[in-house]
């Protein structure tokens, strides 16, 4: 029991940590070190590679279950439920400003699913989905490289969606499942069974 409230707190930390780092490169330009950010639309890590959304993402979804979990308890004070559902909203805007909208996906995707699957959650779900809706339009129209990194970036890539290197993979994948579909190719056959 004791090494779970340790883990949990370590990730608290984290995200906390991760999250001070994350605002202050979007405020200042600049990192806990002195570092610029990864690109103008990407924030990154102390390490300099754009990985902030991710980390946060997946380090976010057990964190934020257990507090919402601890939210929905009659016994918890509202002050600490306040507290609990303020950095909720952190930990997700941390994501959101990070600039990595995969990442901004897999959280959103996380979350809903989990709130339609716990059963504490499901008559909460409107609420939730209104809030999150808000939150996310105001934080996007608020900041003018959000609203151009998720929205116009997002919309270009998706209507060239059909030349990416992504989708080519994908068609190349189906021709060579249709090619030897028990067997496979292997992996140095691949190039010339295209």
């Amino acid at each position: 029991q004791m090494l779970k409230k340790q883990l949990f707190f370590s990730m608290i930390t984290a995200i906390i940590f991760t999250g001070i780092n994350a605002y202050l490169q979007k405020i200042t330009g600049y990192d806990l070190f002195g570092s610029e950010p990864y690109s103008s639309t990407r924030l990154s890590t102390m390490s300099g590679n754009a990985m902030v959304g991710y980390n946060i993402a997946f380090i976010m979804l057990p964190v934020v279950l257990i507090l919402a979990d601890k939210i929905l308890i009659r016994k918890v004070t509202n002050i600490n439920k306040l507290i609990y559902f303020l950095f909720v909203i952190f930990a997700i805007s941390i994501v959101l400003i990070s600039g990595d909208r995969a990442a901004f996906i897999l959280a959103l995707f996380g979350l809903g699913l989990s709130a339609l699957l716990y059963k504490k959650f499901r008559k909460y779900i409107v609420h939730l989905f209104i809030l999150a809706v808000t939150s996310i339009t105001i934080l996007i129209l608020a900041i003018p490289q959000m609203y151009e990194r998720h929205i116009l970036e997002t919309y270009s890539q998706l209507s060239k969606i059909s030349e990416s290197p992504h989708i080519l993979s994908l068609k190349n994948g189906i021709k060579v499942f249709q090619t030897s579909p028990v067997s496979g190719v292997g992996s140095k056959n691949f190039r010339y069974t295209l």
